[in-house]
């Protein structure tokens, strides 16, 4: 990464050096000290009142780690932001959000989502990634957002207000604003979770403002006056003092120096600006239209105004006349003017030379594409506005930007280049009806892409930077139908994915490998979602190749594979699907930005090995399978796979009679999307709400948790078709009506359901069916037919190891396999491999979930090690210091930390501390 592109990390995330000699006002410092129950310190307050002074005084002064982030305009976007904040974060702990982070890189995975509109907001899945990270971080930090009233955007002030309804105690947040932000203040404030510090507290006292003004050699008759005047305002008591050194005549400067703040402000700006030489003069003027300024950057800009010269050295001639320049970094390379300043030197600009301001904004838009700062070149082309220029970097840079996570900025461009522009662009038109597709606008990405279609007769070939090729006008012509199909999957309309994807692949050259590769999983999907395994395998394979030659977009084959595997586990080919999963988990990793990792999509593969183990009954496997693929969900940011992932732990808890860990799992699926989620519109959530109620012995309540849903024998009808959760809703009422002792009832379900149970149903499911059949005819005293169909589902088991299916049926089935064996002498490996199972079960039907005792008698083991950590931690040593105690590594010590709190299940240092006590480790 170029400096310039890499500038924007360290300058928003660098606490500002405090200057040399500034007055630290211990008042202020003291009051912000958070509680223990502090969420939030808000230093609310207008421009000119110290704070960021403050706040960066105060974080160089804590003991413990303190993140900064300083806010712009462009953080407006929540992908940007977050991202940023994660950032910032990592300044604490390294591994701090890497999921969350990794999550906002991935949005081509949706390519494999669900056939409507994500009901579920990633960002907030992200966050709920990093919240849970936080939760695992033993020793408390704080982090600062600079600037926070710059922040418009509610999709961002909803990520704080949730940070701030779910913060764990290790976290505290310190804000700077010009602006009371829309937080839930008052809630905070009822609850005594709030510090504030509003302009009355920033203002100078008449000691602080004397202390202040010493430094400028003022007579003690003009500090008196400058402090009555400006009633503590800290920007005022600058500007008059740096104003009052050019006067000879006091008194002359005390007669002019009235009016209100904004009164204030421009006289005194006006005689500070008025009081630096020409030179300086105009190199303020020309370079306030930067945000951020660097040497090199303002050398750049400065030939339009006939200017040159070495502008790093005017830079640190300003910062040490503390002239309002705000140095970013520690290095004094990166600067920016105090925002009153800088407002005042822009409005004098346009006022003096307003025909330099295109120029200006032109130089500064290609020294920031030159430097790979492309987000900067652009709202330096729209500030111009050149919308040609702008139209330009979009086209060369707006792919990558789509799907690295910034599409929101991407998308609040837009709107300010006219729609007939974007029309006669064909390449700017397919980037548009992505980010739209994308966003979950499928009727504007349709309306873009239709234009781009009309583009097409006078489009050429061109050079798309981003991918690094030349994009002919066909490949420009298929992608354009692929967003159609794209969207007619979002709608639902399998008729329309299938007449676009065809029409692409009809389109689109030979070796347009990468656009090949996403149409055919979209309509992998489409055949998928079916339930047509045949063709969906076939689109699936044709991805992984396509996605192979091109090398671009691994996320897809692997997205790809591991749908291949999908396919393979519902036909009980589980030795096939498992190979599958281990081809995508090798592709993550062979793909991995970093060693040791891989990437976020290979949690697809973990999950659908760990779907495996638990079809075998092989527990340890599978919980180790569903924690690697959990933790790379969450940085894939997808929330089916998140979802899935969840469900499955819910299940193989079932498997083990544990309902607290069934109910943990519903409610982390529940509490990651708070807004968006309808219980009844999941029928995969009322399915293991139902299951959950039947192995705690109350077949009632959950015969009507599946009525309420619509599963009942009202509405069932031969041949029942619709989605796996559907059908598995009925297994399960047929197993409740079984535990009711209703039998008939149960077996006319069954027999209604036979017809469609041939045609493509997961194996697991078919054997589960034709297990609860056995038991209900030998209810019936048909034993004769009980047997057949036992035999049946246990052939159908064998080959493949199945042994859960037998599992989930429970006690009755258990009974009739024991009698069976005993009776006719059932000889089966498998029979007694599941009857085994059967024996070491440890189910523990419960009707309320387990009591505190409980769950410390269940604790896993601490090692030797993590013991001694745990009595050093109670000693109140923090997480380095435990590392120098055992001459450790840090990052050593810190795992351990993260072990203990996991085996205890704790979320903060306290809590592990009383868990260690409760055990007699302490």
């Amino acid at each position: 990464m170029t400096g310039a592109a890499n500038f924007s990390f360290e300058t928003k995330l660098q606490i500002p050096p405090p200057r040399p000699g500034a007055l630290r006002r211990a008042r202020l410092a003291e009051r912000m000290q958070p509680r223990a129950d502090t969420r939030l310190v808000l230093v609310c307050a207008s421009a000119g009142s110290g704070k960021t002074t403050l706040l960066s005084q105060w974080a160089a002064d804590q003991t413990g780690p303190v993140a900064w982030f300083s806010i712009d305009e462009g953080d407006n976007d929540p992908v940007r932001f977050l991202s940023y904040l994660i950032a910032a974060l990592q300044r604490v702990e390294e591994s701090l959000g890497q999921a969350a982070l990794s999550a906002l890189q991935a949005p081509s995975i949706s390519l494999a989502g669900s056939s409507s509109p994500p009901e579920v907001d990633p960002l907030e899945a992200c966050l709920a990634a990093l919240i849970e990270d936080i939760l695992w971080t033993p020793d408390p930090f704080v982090i600062v957002l600079d600037d926070y009233h710059l922040i418009q955007a509610e999709p961002v002030h909803q990520m704080l207000r949730l940070l701030l309804d779910r913060q764990p105690g290790q976290l505290t947040l310190v804000i700077g604003t010009r602006e009371e932000p829309p937080l839930n203040i008052p809630r905070l404030r009822a609850r005594d979770q709030i510090t504030e510090l509003r302009e009355r507290d920033l203002s100078f006292t008449a000691e602080e403002a004397a202390e202040f003004l010493k430094a400028f050699h003022l007579p003690e008759q003009a500090i008196s006056v400058i402090e009555k005047r400006t009633e503590g305002w800290a920007a005022g008591l600058q500007l008059a003092a740096l104003s009052m050194q050019g006067y000879e005549n006091v008194e002359s400067f005390m007669q002019a120096f009235s009016g209100d703040d904004r009164q204030v402000a421009d006289y005194l700006l006006d005689e500070v600006f008025r009081h630096q030489s020409p030179e300086i003069r105009d190199f303020l003027l020309h370079t306030s239209v930067l945000k951020k300024l660097s040497g090199a950057l303002c050398n750049a800009i400065l030939p339009e105004a006939g200017m040159s010269g070495d502008s790093q050295s005017i830079l640190e001639r300003l910062d040490s006349s503390q002239l309002f320049l705000i140095p970013l970094d520690n290095k004094r390379e990166w600067y920016r003017y105090h925002h009153l300043f800088g407002d005042f030197l822009q409005a004098r600009l346009k006022k003096e030379h307003p025909d330099r301001l295109a120029g200006l904004h032109t130089r500064a838009s290609q020294w920031h594409e030159a430097a790979g700062s492309i987000e900067d070149a652009v709202e330096h082309a729209f500030a111009v506005p050149d919308i040609e220029r702008a139209i330009h970097l979009l086209e060369q840079y707006g792919t990558i930007m789509i799907f690295d996570g910034r599409l929101a900025t991407y998308l609040n461009w837009i709107p300010f280049i006219p729609p007939e522009e974007i029309f006669e662009h064909v390449h700017l038109c397919v980037d548009c009806s992505w980010a739209f597709a994308l966003g979950g606008r499928p009727d504007l990405a349709e309306r873009f892409a239709l234009a781009g279609k009309k583009a097409i007769p006078s489009a050429s070939p061109i050079h798309i930077a981003s991918r690094g090729k030349v994009i002919s006008p066909d490949e420009v012509l298929g992608d354009l139908t692929s967003v159609q199909a794209y969207c007619a999957r979002l709608r639902g309309d399998s008729q329309g994915v299938r007449r676009y994807s065809q029409e692409a692949l009809q389109q689109l050259p030979p070796d347009a490998y990468t656009v090949r590769g996403v149409v055919a999983l979209n309509l992998g999907m489409d055949y998928y979602q079916g339930w047509d395994w045949e063709e969906a395998a076939q689109a699936f394979t044709e991805s992984v190749e396509m996605i192979l030659k091109a090398h671009e977009n691994i996320y897809v084959a692997i997205a790809a594979l591991c749908m291949l595997g999908g396919i393979q586990t519902q036909r009980g080919e589980l030795k096939a699907a498992g190979e599958y999963f281990e081809h995508a988990i090798a592709l993550g990793e062979e793909n991995a930005l970093l060693e040791s990792s891989a990437i976020p999509a290979s949690c697809l593969g973990y999950r659908g090995l760990a779907e495996i183990h638990y079809l075998r009954n092989e527990v340890d496997p599978a919980v180790k399978s569903l924690e690697t693929a959990l933790d790379l969900a969450w940085r894939s940011g997808n929330t089916d796979m998140l979802y899935n992932i969840f469900q499955l732990s819910a299940w193989l808890a079932l498997l083990g009679g544990d309902i607290p860990g069934v109910e943990r799992a519903i409610q982390m699926t529940e509490g990651c999307f708070p807004k968006t989620l309808d219980i009844k519109s999941h029928p995969d959530l009322i399915v293991l709400r139902a299951a959950s109620l039947l192995l705690q012995e109350k077949s009632r309540a959950a015969i009507s948790v599946l009525n309420e849903a619509g599963i009942s024998l009202t509405h069932l009808s031969p041949g029942l078709g619709g989605k796996p959760q559907i059908i598995h809703g009925y297994v399960l009422l047929a197993r409740a009506l079984l535990v009711e002792n209703r039998i008939t009832e149960a077996m006319q379900l069954l027999e209604i359901l036979q017809p469609g149970s041939d045609a493509g149903w997961d194996i697991g499911l078919l054997i589960e069916t034709r297990l609860l059949m056995a038991v209900l005819s030998d209810k019936q005293n048909d034993g004769a037919r009980a047997r057949e169909i036992f035999k049946e589902a246990l052939q159908l088991a064998e080959p493949a190891g199945y042994v859960s299916p037998f599992l989930n049926i429970g006690k009755p089935l258990h009974e009739f396999i024991r009698r069976e064996i005993l009776s006719s002498g059932l000889k089966s490996d498998h029979a007694q491999k599941i009857l085994a199972a059967f024996a070491g079960q440890t189910r523990k039907v419960r009707a309320t979930p387990l009591t505190e005792s409980e769950l410390l008698s269940g604790t896993e083991r601490l090692t030797r090690q993590e013991t001694q950590i745990l009595r050093l931690l109670a000693q109140g040593l923090s997480s380095t210091e435990v590392a120098a105690e055992l001459v450790i590594a840090v990052s050593t010590a810190r795992s351990y930390i993260k072990s203990i709190h996991r085996k205890l299940n704790a979320h903060s240092r306290e809590a592990v501390i009383a868990r260690g006590k409760q055990l007699g480790l302490i």
